[in-house]
């Protein structure tokens, strides 16, 4: 299955998409007087609601989020070779910069890379290609904001062919056979790990997990956490991906 194949499943089975399809569905039933149509639409309308609470992403975050914190203070020289950090998106055309650079979700993930590497002393390995429509990488822009902006002075290594997750461990495992490297800390946001550990293991790469940017779970009123947000909804939309991530991965 393609890139492009994907990306139209994804679109079309996780929400907004899921909900769009659903209403049209309703909407040409109704039109031709079938009583289900009322049934679909407003199982519709409970499913919109049921994934824009902060109660049901608290619960799916809870399913994914299973890794626990890596403790580097309990980390021993020789337990890995080199830090991987995943891809996590770009900020396009930033017209405060000027040009592209990384996005908040590889910000976050390159912030804790720099750490532990200023904490262990090991190197980086920076995953992710070039979109079609750019001519510099993602793993190229992460090692210029490692370099200038987190002032890492460590090795920084580059693989950017990967699209995806998969992609990321099959071309990392390359580059870490060419240097002779064995084992990684794996960095990359909590909510993510669980797929890329699934990743990492089927291209045969040991990884210990490093994981950041747990996700809080719901504070204040309990009548708050059935309240419908955006905010809820975006993270919901991203868990949902990765489950159906996890499933693809493993068949």
């Amino acid at each position: 299955m393609s890139f492009a194949q994907l990306a139209w499943i994804k679109a079309l089975i996780l929400p907004p998409g899921l909900y769009l399809g659903i209403g049209l569905l309703s909407l040409i039933l109704l039109l031709r007087k079938h009583r289900s149509g009322y049934l679909l639409l407003m199982m519709n309308l409970l499913l919109i609601y049921a994934l824009s609470i902060p109660a049901s992403r608290d619960l799916l975050m809870q399913t994914l989020e299973t890794t626990p914190a890596f403790n580097v203070q309990q980390f021993h020289p020789g337990e890995a070779d080199i830090i991987i950090v995943l891809g996590g998106g770009l900020y396009r055309n930033a017209p405060e910069y000027g040009q592209s650079t990384v996005g908040i979700g590889l910000l976050e993930r390159l912030r804790y890379a720099a750490w532990l590497s200023h904490k262990t002393g090991l190197p980086i390995l920076l995953t992710g290609g070039s979109p079609a429509d750019m001519d510099i990488s993602e793993a190229e822009l992460a090692r210029q904001t490692l370099r200038n902006e987190f002032f890492v002075e460590a090795n920084i290594l580059t693989e950017e062919e990967s699209r995806n997750t998969q992609e990321n461990a099959r071309y990392s495992a390359r580059i870490l056979a060419s240097k002779g490297y064995s084992r990684a800390l794996l960095v990359t946001h909590a909510w993510h790990m669980p797929r890329a550990l699934l990743a990492f293991r089927q291209a045969a790469i040991q990884v210990i997990p490093a994981a950041t940017q747990y996700s809080s779970r719901s504070e204040g009123p309990l009548w708050q956490q059935y309240l419908p947000t955006a905010e809820a909804a975006a993270q919901i939309r991203q868990a949902l991906h990765e489950l159906i991530g996890q499933i693809y991965y493993s068949l």
